[in-house]
């Protein structure tokens, strides 16, 4: 062998051992993790976390290695093998103090292990409070206000007053809109909690795009669909529930059946069923989303009630009829074994009390509702009914308004709810908040209406 084809032979074996030192050694190299939250020191009650691993990880491994102080359980969303949202399975309190770390060790899937310790601490961010308000010759925009009251509510969105309604995301990262178009339409937009980034999602045409609702996952968006039919500047058809993937952009009617209408979709928070208003059939249609399943709860209420913090019950109105009175009530349909009963109300014999409109606390077995004392006066009062004892708080009396809008944010802290006037003038509107610990309630703002949490 020439004294050149040594020389060549040495050199491509030193690249061959080179490059198999380099492929043995480069895919152990340690694995590192960083935190892609747009802010990784504050976290909404139910939040996501992204965590970006620089190599290819066992998920099992990587869940295993991760801690939380306090100890809570979390669920996991993986993207793909590098790529990873954590959250809360149940609603932090808000100011609470959350930290979460990765503990050393093996995770990667060619062997790769997690050196050394990486940690975050994170703060339950304060929730804010997102409500319309009517401007003068324009119409509707967003206002967002502060938790105390203290500040001036300020605008939020900017649509030039065509905002018809509006969702907030479970986490507190995006808003949708409900936004009207200059086609008889109603589009629907987005918008980032800070009030940047507003830009059109789905384009309607001359159908109505209203009712929106974030899915728990905040991945999908079920909302309220009626068409235009021949003529866009005509009448709109009956409403049907469409479901939106936020990501893709597609959109497709959520049953396969065009005869089967809905209105008003809201999800369970596990996001196993999706309940509507079916006025057609006369009462609430529950789908279970990974069978299609479909069951009907008969009720001539109009709304779709609320879901038990576990998903195993949905609490509605019901209309009950007696020989001489009437009077709604409110019932409870467990969904595991099929039964209905009466949980408030329903003593035709004594003050003939009606109930409506509940609203499900985010982890503890309470419910808001409106009560009407005298069928004669329009006016209602708020109340808040523990149902394993049976106690009923009163929250608002005040027949001169009747109470809307109520619900609690996702920790549980404070109860929001909009007093309205019987006139229906929506300048005299207020916005009250109460604290469930103190039981404490203050007027937050008046001229505005259809309140929301921010978390």
């Amino acid at each position: 062998m020439k004294k050149l084809d040594r020389t060549a032979l040495f050199v491509i074996s030193a690249c061959l051992i080179t490059l198999a030192v380099i492929i043995l050694f480069g895919s152990r190299q340690p694995v590192k993790i960083t935190c892609e939250n747009p802010d990784c020191t504050q976290i909404s009650p139910l939040g996501k976390i992204a965590f970006k691993f620089s190599r290819a990880v066992d998920q099992e491994k990587a869940e295993a290695l991760l801690q939380t102080d306090p100890a809570i359980a979390g669920r996991w969303e993986w993207l793909d093998n590098r790529h990873a949202n954590w959250s809360a399975a149940t609603p932090l309190a808000a100011g609470q103090t959350l930290k979460i770390s990765f503990q050393a060790g093996l995770l990667g899937k060619n062997g790769e292990t997690l050196e050394e310790v990486y940690a975050w601490e994170l703060q339950v961010r304060q929730p804010a409070i997102l409500a319309l308000k009517t401007l003068d010759s324009v119409g509707e925009e967003v206002y967002r206000i502060d938790l105390t009251g203290q500040e001036e509510p300020v605008p939020f969105s900017q649509t030039g007053g065509k905002v018809f309604d509006f969702n907030v995301a479970p986490d507190g990262e995006r808003v949708v809109l409900s936004v009207n178009n200059d086609k008889t339409g109603v589009d629907l937009w987005v918008i980032n909690r800070d009030g940047s980034g507003q830009r059109k999602l789905l384009d309607c045409n001359s159908d109505r795009c209203t009712r929106a609702a974030w899915s728990p996952a905040g991945n999908e968006i079920a909302y309220t669909r009626e068409s235009s039919g021949l003529d866009p500047q005509g009448g709109k058809g009956v409403p049907r529930t469409w479901i939106l993937d936020v990501d893709s952009g597609e959109t497709a009617p959520l049953f396969d059946d065009d005869q089967k209408i809905g209105y008003g979709p809201l999800w369970s928070p596990d996001g196993k069923w999706l309940s509507s208003w079916n006025g057609v059939d006369g009462g609430i249609q529950i789908i279970n989303r990974q069978t299609g399943e479909i069951s009907l709860l008969p009720t001539q209420s109009g709304d779709t009630g609320c879901w038990s913090a576990d998903s195993s019950a949905l609490f509605y109105t019901n209309l009950v009829i007696g020989e001489s009175s009437f009077h709604n009530v409110i019932n409870k349909a467990d969904i595991a074994n099929g039964t209905i009963q009466t949980v408030i109300g329903g003593n035709l014999s004594g003050e003939g009390l009606s109930y409506d409109n509940p609203a499900c606390h985010p982890s503890r077995n309470l419910l808001a509702a409106s009560i009407q004392p005298n069928p004669k006066i329009p006016g209602k009062n708020l109340v808040v009914q523990n149902l394993d004892s049976g106690e009923i708080t009163s929250v608002m009396s005040d027949l001169t308004k009747f109470p809307g809008n109520y619900s609690w944010n996702p920790g549980g802290e404070y109860l929001l709810f909009q007093m309205n006037v019987v006139s229906r003038d929506k300048e005299d509107f207020e916005i009250w908040i109460r604290n469930e610990a103190s039981q404490e309630k203050h007027l937050l703002a008046k001229g505005f209406w259809l309140p929301a949490w921010l978390p």
